[in-house]
């Protein structure tokens, strides 16, 4: 049974203290979110609606999420901010809330959004304020099966960051062992790769896209760049049809030569400024990467990561051998590059499935 768009609503209900609610205007269901601010609900009418059309309505309730989300980070980090400073050393030392917001608000962090909504979700199961040294293993043991409905993935998210949190409070010497001691096993993503034939339909494609977005995921299906080294792409990394680039997260350089296809693509981009590719950040390329693909009719959750693994795959595909492969990839380690090997095997055996009976 498939489920509905309040179906929807309610999951991503169960975790923060904002909640997603539909309002009828003009005939329309317009996406709200409910806030409790300054001892009252407030309400944040968004620019969004819910239609008849259930991609759309899905592509809507991510964007929601997302801003949902932000705002659970501004509210608690304002909460913290209005802790007066001779209050903060003695409350943030033993309340946990306190001393967690305290933690990833000094800490360096890319996901601080992603603690926020760990925070909330545990501080739900919680029900009150409590002392850091008041949460033991069995206490960590009874949130953990409460949040077995989510993903393993946001199930292990959540764990580790309070594990993260808590091994900070070790350091200060606060509490002397972390009460996490339960693991979750991590699912290990599915490996989502393009056949030559969907690089062609996605290829074909020159109306109602971003055709920079296009142009930019079709040149890392023929380089393996990641999304970050194609942002920071410019015409100084072409030189004489070789692609010289210092990998963003491995600091490692890769020396390749263009084949055709990626020529091509690079003669289609226009030098007016030092990138090659005019891309928007990184929340509309993926909504314009999911247009793309849902036009090119390709039944598969591809992101632009995707793109590096069809270059791996197209690599050992057209018999480009594994060593080499690595080099082009910049991998550091050979193990991450036979993965390809196996979704070519893979890919084999199901091509012989296919074949007719007799």
């Amino acid at each position: 049974m498939k489920k509905t768009i309040e179906d929807k609503i309610k999951l991503l209900n169960n975790s923060g203290k904002i909640k997603i609610e539909l309002r009828e205007t003009r005939g329309k269901r317009r996406v709200v979110l409910r806030m409790y601010k300054n001892y009252k609900d407030s309400y944040l009418f968004l620019d969004l609606y819910i239609t008849d059309d259930q991609k759309k309505n899905d592509m809507v309730l991510k964007v929601v999420e997302e801003i949902k989300i932000k705002k659970e980070f501004e509210i608690a980090q304002n909460n913290l901010d209005h802790i007066p400073k001779d209050e903060k050393s003695d409350t943030t030392k033993t309340d946990f809330r306190a001393f967690y917001l305290n933690q990833i608000r000094n800490k360096n962090l890319k996901n601080k959004e992603y603690y926020t909504n760990a925070l909330n979700v545990f501080m739900k199961f919680l029900k009150k304020d409590t002392d850091i040294m008041k949460i033991t293993p069995a206490i960590i043991e009874d949130y953990a099966r409460t949040i077995t409905h989510l993903s393993t993935h946001t199930q292990f998210a959540y764990i580790s960051a309070l594990k993260i949190i808590l091994n900070d409070a070790i350091k200060q010497e606060i509490i002397t062992k972390n009460p996490v001691q339960i693991r979750i096993k991590r699912e290990e993503p599915k490996t989502v790769f393009l056949t030559i034939e969907e690089i062609q339909r996605i290829n074909q494609i020159t109306d109602k896209v971003n055709i920079q977005v296009r142009n930019a995921f079709l040149f890392s299906c023929f380089t393996g760049l990641r999304k970050s080294d194609i942002y920071n792409l410019t015409w100084d990394n072409i030189e004489e049809g070789y692609l010289s680039v210092l990998q963003q997260k491995t600091k490692n350089i890769v020396r390749m030569k263009l084949s055709e296809t990626a020529k091509e693509i690079l003669n289609l981009q226009p030098k007016i400024s030092d990138n090659i590719f005019n891309l928007p950040n990184y929340k509309n390329l993926r909504i314009a990467l999911h247009k793309i693909i849902n036009l090119a009719q390709i039944n598969k959750k591809a992101t632009f990561h995707s793109a590096r693994h069809t270059f791996g795959t197209l690599c050992v595909t057209y018999g480009i051998d594994i060593f080499t492969t690595k080099e082009l990839m910049g991998h550091t380690d050979i193990e991450t590059t036979l993965k390809y090997t196996k979704l070519v095997s893979k890919k084999k055996d199901e091509a012989i499935d296919k074949l007719p009976k007799i």
